[in-house]
């Protein structure tokens, strides 16, 4: 696996393959920016001190996107909370076109969570800042809650079962938990009203002059498969689902998250 850094590529295979490589020598006080889902490594010739950031613009957010649903496919804990980044970063001067497009689909699927959790009587409670609510401590320094099956990062909502430590899981994988709804609990960090308040905060921004003179031009310089990623939502079933130790149970089952490929590969 490229992310644990066990192995180079050698150029020539990604030559054979009409793969284009291209080198550089960073020299001291040079500047190297990769471009997404860029494959890239280096070596040091000697001793040398280094530093590398991460940012990015706006139009990196369905590139994000696609990151984590990787990130959820193999299971692997991602470094970047962007749900949490895209909601505390709401408002009308802050939210670009790709946000505000982001933040509606996550909000109608949050809805559609809640909505599901009300018609089973499931038990809802609103997450809460203090470290002494039981049900969201975490040893983690970052206080990030995680699913206990795809290590995604719960920013927006989370199920919960207490006993022992506590089962933690998203609303994708809750069909994959042998767990008694009547104890179950599904914890929102925001309120229907807030997520109603938050999406007319983006509608505004969607169609505001200044926005739809760049909103065209913006989408159309996307790759394809990213611009159709964000518009239509829809999981991607390229990664094939690993045998769970528990059967799924309709019982659980809740509106697919519309951005993530839920089932973690083998």
């Amino acid at each position: 696996r490229l992310y644990q850094k066990l192995s180079m590529i050698s150029p020539n295979i990604l030559l054979d393959s009409n793969i284009s490589v291209y080198e550089l020598v960073q020299n001291p006080g040079e500047f190297v920016i990769t471009m997404p889902r860029s494959y890239h490594s280096g070596f040091s010739h000697g001793f040398n001190v280094g530093e590398a950031v991460n940012f990015a613009f706006p139009e990196w957010i369905p590139y994000g996107l696609r990151s984590l649903e990787s990130h959820r496919g193999i299971g692997r804990e991602s470094v970047l909370n962007l749900e949490k980044f895209l909601f505390n970063d709401s408002s009308f001067f802050n939210i670009s076109v790709y946000s505000a497009r982001a933040l509606m689909i996550l909000i109608r699927w949050q809805q559609q969570v809640i909505k599901s959790a009300e018609e089973r009587s499931i038990k809802i409670q609103r997450m809460t800042r203090s470290s002494r609510a039981s049900p969201e401590q975490s040893d983690r320094e970052d206080r990030r809650v995680m699913c206990c099956y795809c290590k995604h990062s719960m920013y927006l909502m989370y199920l919960y079962v207490p006993g022992g430590d506590g089962l933690r899981f998203c609303p994708d994988h809750a069909n994959h938990m042998e767990v008694d709804i009547a104890c179950l609990s599904l914890f929102i960090r925001y309120t229907k009203e807030e997520l109603s308040n938050i999406e007319e905060l983006c509608q505004a921004v969607l169609s505001d002059p200044a926005q739809q003179k760049d909103q065209q031009k913006e989408l159309l310089g996307f790759q394809g498969e990213v611009i159709m990623h964000l518009e239509l939502a829809a999981p991607i079933a390229g990664h094939k689902g690993k045998k769970s130790f528990k059967a799924k149970s309709s019982l659980l089952q809740f509106p697919p998250s519309p951005f993530y490929n839920t089932e973690p590969s083998a």
